[in-house]
């Protein structure tokens, strides 16, 4: 039997798990884009072709052999003379253990590559440009992502940056919203060794949350980088929600029982 103060009992505790967002024992998933880039495979968006020019959407499949992410990546310059930003770049793939970086100009059968290759071939990475331009790697993900880490490498394609390098980072809602305040600097860690690390990491990155319309930009600061890879934790369902699920299906079985209940009395005392 259903009795009152379970009922109530019941409202309140799922009242207080609609607080919890996630698990907190979540395990996060790694997205390696140096080896994404360095053994391409398979076909159409899935396919990442080695070295070349980002021109549309690509997906990757996280470590765990079943996550994935479908990415939109861009590159922007953001001119520091002017105080504007200019969408001129691509997002680039550079192959032999580097990762995703900015290009200016693309152009078909350089070296031997194939299509939409980095002209001049040394453009490939994060950096400054013509002494007054910033370029920034833009990313967003159609299945949203929280994201925990983003690991970089250097212009060498290493992960061992010296001390007191940094990296700007911001988060807008489409691309036209973004400004220039948004950004925050970042520590990147130092000294981490050669030794099949994937990236350096920010010091002090918050966990970032994005929608399937947020981008998180990477811009240039005062060290060249290329983005080796991320890590995110599984985007919530709130938890509340299978508890509320039972609970509403509880709650109406035990109205089910009650009205059952009233017809039979009325039933007996017709009789």
């Amino acid at each position: 039997m259903i009795t009152r103060h379970f009922a109530s009992a019941l409202v309140v505790a799922v009242s207080a798990a609609a607080f919890v967002a996630a698990p907190a024992n979540a395990s996060f998933v790694t997205y390696d884009f140096v080896n994404y880039i360095d053994n391409p495979s398979g076909t159409g968006i899935d396919n990442s072709g080695g070295e070349h020019g980002v021109t549309e959407k690509f997906r990757i499949t996280g470590n765990g052999g079943t996550e994935q992410l479908t990415v939109t990546a861009h590159g922007t310059n953001y001119n520091v003379a002017t105080g504007s930003f200019e969408t001129a770049p691509y997002a680039y793939f550079d192959d032999n253990g580097a990762g995703i970086g900015v290009c200016q100009i693309l152009e078909d059968g350089i070296s031997g590559k194939g299509a939409d290759q980095c002209s001049p071939a040394s453009d490939d990475n994060i950096t400054m440009k013509d002494g007054s331009k910033r370029e920034i790697l833009s990313l967003k993900f159609d299945e949203g992502a929280q994201i925990s880490e983003l690991l970089f490498r250097n212009d060498g394609h290493t992960p061992t940056f010296g001390t007191n390098k940094h990296v700007l980072i911001a988060t807008s809602d489409g691309m036209a919203n973004l400004d220039i305040s948004d950004f925050d600097q970042y520590l990147l860690q130092a000294n981490i060794p050669n030794d099949g690390t994937l990236g350096a990491e920010l010091v002090g990155l918050p966990l970032l949350t994005l929608t399937a319309s947020t981008f998180v930009h990477i811009m240039y600061d005062d060290q060249q980088i290329y983005l080796a890879g991320l890590e995110t934790y599984p985007v919530p369902v709130p938890a509340a929600l299978p508890l509320f699920g039972s609970g509403l299906a509880l709650m109406g079985f035990a109205g089910w029982r009650k009205k059952r209940k009233n017809v039979q009395t009325k039933a007996e005392l017709a009789a």
